[in-house]
């Protein structure tokens, strides 16, 4: 069914007032694939690219870089962008990614805020699986809408950004299930990152812009909050690995 929460309109909307850059340094996906991922001459894949923030911190790691994403700016300015910045590049493609077939196996397989834009989410975790060469790592992350303090906060606050999301694909057991199934080791699996809350532009009354406001205000509070929690953590990750050819 393939199923899309979103259109491909609102996401090129969005993208004519995206400015390209990598994640800080302090950003907790960044510090986990800097933290997992080896350095050296690996091939690493993006479903759903762009904007590339987390794949051009592969690119530091001195991969060589490959998108694939629906926008026509994987074709001409991410990678002209992530060349600027001296990275190695594989193959850049604007196709589909539950149709498209890669013409070879990466070393690193991931995705950054795309499977829980679907409803036949299982499907397209496992069409990243498919594409993950022995010995290699499957990297997936989504926001954290679905646990309840974060859930009442973007139903309240940030209501039409959490529709656009399928919360049922934000369950990170299911993602180790499904890893494990296919035979993967994980390495890491749950939430990441400190509280916080981030929120999409939308029309908001006087308390709801009082109330991020406040929430906002707060910021240097919350790294007294417990991190890596599925319940406050405003991201959820999975790092897992493929078994050697002949462990398969």
């Amino acid at each position: 069914m393939n199923h899309e929460f979103v259109s491909q309109q609102h996401w090129d909307k969005g993208y004519e007032r995206c400015s390209l850059s990598t994640a800080a340094p302090d950003d907790p996906i960044r510090m986990l694939l800097e933290r997992h991922l080896p350095n050296g001459p690996l091939s690493s894949l993006e479903l759903g690219c762009h904007p590339g923030r987390y794949l051009s911190v592969l690119g530091t790691l001195g991969h060589t870089l490959n998108g694939i994403d629906l926008t026509p700016k994987v074709e001409s300015e991410l990678p002209e962008w992530l060349m600027s910045l001296g990275y190695k590049l594989g193959t850049f493609v604007r196709a589909d990614v539950f149709k498209h077939e890669p013409r070879q196996a990466f070393d690193v397989v991931c995705s950054f805020g795309l499977i829980e834009h679907f409803t036949d989410w299982e499907e397209l975790f496992l069409r990243h699986v498919e594409w993950v060469s022995p010995e290699g790592y499957l990297v997936i992350s989504t926001p954290n809408f679905r646990s309840k303090l974060q859930h009442f906060l973007h139903a309240t606050l940030d209501g039409a950004n959490l529709e656009r999301h399928n919360l049922k694909a934000m369950d990170p057991d299911r993602w180790r299930e499904l890893a494990e199934k296919v035979g993967f080791e994980v390495i890491q699996c749950g939430g990441i990152g400190h509280f916080e809350l981030w929120a999409d532009n939308q029309k908001r009354n006087l308390f709801q812009r009082l109330a991020l406001k406040v929430i906002r205000g707060s910021k240097s509070m919350w790294k007294l909050v417990p991190e890596n929690t599925l319940a406050l953590s405003p991201y959820y990750v999975l790092i897992a690995r493929r078994p050697p050819a002949s462990a398969s």
